[in-house]
């Protein structure tokens, strides 16, 4: 496949770092955003490693019923990831690479991200992390959450009006030194992951799920996408190309 054709130095020697990811996974860290824009929410991620500075996102895990969240902080739910994440390793033979979650303003991992991400990987046994950070850039509304009280606005009724950025960082330790960490861009590759389309994983996951996004829903979006772009060429329906970024 593609990826493994990756060039791993820049034009100037220095290091690089990519994700390779469908449009459906960003979707759908997209829509979970949506649901909480103005308080933390997030999950993990699972796929593989291609080489030390490459990686492939193929299934995106959401937060469990028993998450804890604030303005400042996201608490995955321990069970939740442990029961959804020995099936898709074990199952699917997909492994942890890392995690996702918002915040409100920074697109950068926080000191404290920092501390507990370098304070788990010796323990964990890991070399290599990465940390997506999802951030809502506009947006101007706020709606009555019914399940946190009005201090925490809910999901906004023009989703068309938000706008949800996604960042890509690599924590590594190499020859026991933690190495700077590094930001990375995204090579997305077009429509859902296979795992996402797998009806077995899809009843898995939701069963101790917070929420469950619509799959359809993307196709819905590429469908009226391609609908748009076909009328302005005149050229009949176009099949959408992978796309990189930074963003």
């Amino acid at each position: 496949m593609a990826w493994f054709g990756y060039n791993r130095y820049n034009s100037h020697g220095k290091r690089n770092f990519t994700v390779y990811m469908n449009e459906g996974e960003r979707y759908q860290i997209e829509e979970w955003v949506k649901k909480y824009p103005n308080i933390e929410t997030g999950g993990d991620l699972f796929g593989a490693w291609i080489d030390d500075r490459t990686a492939v996102v193929q299934f995106v895990l959401g937060p469990g019923k028993k998450v804890y969240r604030t303005t400042g902080s996201f608490y995955q739910d321990i069970d939740y990831l442990g029961d959804a994440g020995s099936y898709l390793t074990q199952q699917h033979g997909l492994c942890n690479i890392g995690q996702w979650h918002s915040h409100q303003g920074s697109t950068r991992p926080s000191g404290g991200d920092e501390n507990t991400v370098w304070g788990n990987m010796p323990n964990l046994g890991l070399n290599r992390y990465i940390v997506i950070i999802a951030t809502i850039t506009s947006s101007s509304r706020s709606y009555y959450n019914e399940n946190y009280g009005s201090s925490y606005p809910s999901a906004y009724s023009d989703d068309e009006r938000i706008t949800v950025n996604i960042n890509p960082y690599l924590f590594e330790i190499k020859d026991g030194r933690k190495n700077d960490v590094l930001h990375g861009s995204f090579h997305y590759m077009t429509q859902n992951s296979p795992f996402r389309l797998d009806k077995a994983i899809e009843v898995k996951v939701a069963v101790e799920a917070e929420t469950i996004n619509n799959v359809a829903s993307y196709e819905e979006i590429s469908a009226e996408e391609n609908r748009k772009r076909s009328h302005e060429t005149g050229k009949g329906p176009v099949q959408p190309e992978s796309k990189e970024s930074g963003l």
